[in-house]
Formats: structure tokens, C-alpha cells, sequence
């Protein structure tokens, strides 16, 4: 056998020795794109989150106005999904407990 039909062997086994299993159903750079999907969706959320805290803080929306609390769930829950996506437990909390908060806010808002 040629040093490449022997290096390509070396390449198709696995770490026990065994051939390597048959093509994963999807590659490795769907999972990436998947991610960068969520990520970019993570980012949104945190940029609502932002927008609406200022709103408030230069009084151009009241705090008690259905716009801004949807938009601070809708904000806490995009960012939720990425925080659960990367396993980051203690930030995934605190969007809940925000999503918790705002949401009977929002019902009592008339929304």
C-alpha cells in the first residue's frame, strides 16, 4: 500500500481503531451557521433590551406603556435562547426572572 493510501487509512479510523460511521446527516458548518443564526438573534434581543431601557430613562415611552415591557420580553426571551444554546445557566436565569417580571406588567397594562 502507497504512504497515502496509508495515511488516508489512518484518517478513516477512529480513535479505537474501528472505520470511521457514515456521514453525519448534517455537517459541522450547519451547526455553525445555526449558531451564528441564534447569536445574531442573542444580539437583537440585547439590543432591545438597550433601546427600551433608554426609551424609559429619556422619558420618550412611560414604564408602564405596553411597547416598552413587550419589548422587554420580547428582548429577555431572544436573549434566553442563546444563553440556553451556550449553557450560560446563571444569565438564562436572569432573562426568565426578567421575562417573569415583565410579563404580568404587560398584562396589567392593558396589552
Amino acid at each position: 500500500m502507497s504512504d497515502a493510501a496509508d495515511e488516508r487509512t489512518e484518517r478513516e479510523r477512529n480513535a479505537d481503531g474501528s472505520p470511521d460511521a457514515a456521514p453525519a446527516a448534517h455537517a459541522p458548518a450547519d451547526d455553525a451557521r445555526s449558531i451564528a443564526h441564534l447569536e445574531a438573534l442573542g444580539w437583537v434581543g440585547m439590543a432591545l433590551l438597550l433601546a427600551a431601557y433608554a426609551a424609559v430613562s429619556f422619558d420618550l415611552v412611560a414604564r408602564d406603556a405596553p411597547l416598552y415591557v413587550g419589548v422587554n420580553v420580547l428582548g429577555a426571551a431572544l436573549v434566553a435562547v442563546i444563553c440556553a444554546v451556550k449553557r450560560a445557566w446563571p444569565a438564562f436565569a436572569l432573562e426568565i426572572a426578567w421575562i417573569a417580571l415583565s410579563v404580568p406588567a404587560l398584562w396589567s397594562a392593558g396589552a
